[in-house]
């Protein structure tokens, strides 16, 4: 495919990460370009491989694409242990199997979509979604979210239907929700959505009047920068035009450790562009993780992570000026030529 309107971008690696990352990978590719497909979107998809695993199965063996696809081309590109070892270093970054963002970066670098949308291995877009993209409603001007729909997966039987039964909870600018067992989930989403805005603009409304919440002792929020723009779990589904994926140079591949790295990307689309938040979500498929909830808000490294993400967007948000923060000319593994596997398959 020469000229795909859309390039979807998804890191991954053949380590079977949080116990079924093939079959939520797999999951992924079905849904998704299924829709594609329907809609009738010239898209390519592109897995990056990062660091695989010598004794397991390939990911190219591993998984299945569909057969004579008229819209959707598939590649994998391939980011070996050698090369992935040129970037550990452990007074820049934690040393960790894969490198997910600069992986990422591998994959916007060689992008051939008029617009680059990147997601992880366990996103399924609401077919809403698909069908704005379709209608070419995308604008240059602006950077596309969507609310991440989180669900735990019970069987094999996966439909749009089954998502909002499966649902435990989501998240919105700026606040998480947690659905309630007893009321179905798809009408308490289109009630978190009003109420969300109203807590945000509550939030804003407080600094704005601290001196008189301070003496009503109401809490104010300080320094939040969700909620100025869509940042929650945006590595999870982020769109813009390929030339601003560009200008600002990829996801930061300078920070200690990926949490709010996509974040921090999302400021700086903020300082170019408009936002615009789809309002049917993004549905992701629960999964082990390396380090719990309740971890993530506790452990020293993940709170400092936090702290140098507020106070770098913090000065960005007030100056608009991100120049400082991107990466060197050379992100996205520019200088070094990278293998690739089409995963195009006709009868």
């Amino acid at each position: 495919m020469i000229n795909p309107f859309l390039s979807i971008i998804v890191a991954a690696r053949n380590d079977n990460y949080g116990g079924d990352f093939i079959q939520r990978l797999q999951q992924c590719l079905d849904w998704n370009i299924a829709f594609l497909e329907k809609y009738k979107i010239q898209t390519e998809f592109v897995i990056v491989n990062w660091n695989p695993v010598a004794e397991n199965r390939t990911l190219e063996e591993s998984i299945t694409i569909p057969k004579n696809l008229n819209y959707v081309s598939s590649k994998i590109i391939i980011v070996m242990s050698e090369l992935h070892q040129q970037y550990v270093n452990p007074k820049v970054r934690k040393t960790v199997p894969m490198f997910e963002f600069i992986a990422k970066n591998a994959g916007i670098k060689r992008a051939k979509g008029e617009y680059i949308l990147c997601i992880n291995a366990d996103i399924l877009l609401h077919p809403s979604i698909f069908e704005f993209i379709a209608a070419k409603k995308l604008n240059k001007d602006f950077y596309y979210r969507a609310n991440r729909f989180d669900f735990r997966k019970e069987g094999d039987s996966i439909n749009l239907e089954h998502l909002y039964k499966l649902g435990f909870a989501v998240s919105l600018k700026g606040f998480l929700y947690y659905f309630s067992s007893f009321m179905n989930r798809k009408i308490q989403y289109e009630f978190f959505k009003p109420l969300n805005q109203l807590r945000v603009y509550f939030e804003f409304w407080k600094l704005r009047n601290k001196k008189w919440c301070n003496f009503m002792g109401i809490s104010v929020t300080q320094d939040n920068a969700a909620f100025y723009a869509h940042c929650h779990n945006s590595g999870d589904f982020m769109i813009m035009h390929r030339d601003y994926w560009h200008e600002l140079k990829g996801y930061p591949e300078y920070t200690y450790i990926s949490t709010h790295t996509d974040a921090l990307f999302t400021i700086f689309a903020n300082t170019r562009l408009k936002e615009y938040v789809f309002a049917d979500p993004v549905f992701h498929c629960e999964h082990e993780r390396r380090y719990s909830w309740e971890a993530i808000k506790k452990e020293q490294t993940f709170l400092e992570a936090f702290a140098k993400f507020e106070q770098t967007a913090q000065e960005i948000l007030k100056s608009k000026k991100v120049n400082k923060f991107l990466n060197t000319a050379d992100w996205g593994l520019k200088t070094f030529s990278l293998p690739e596997v089409n995963l195009n398959k006709t009868e």
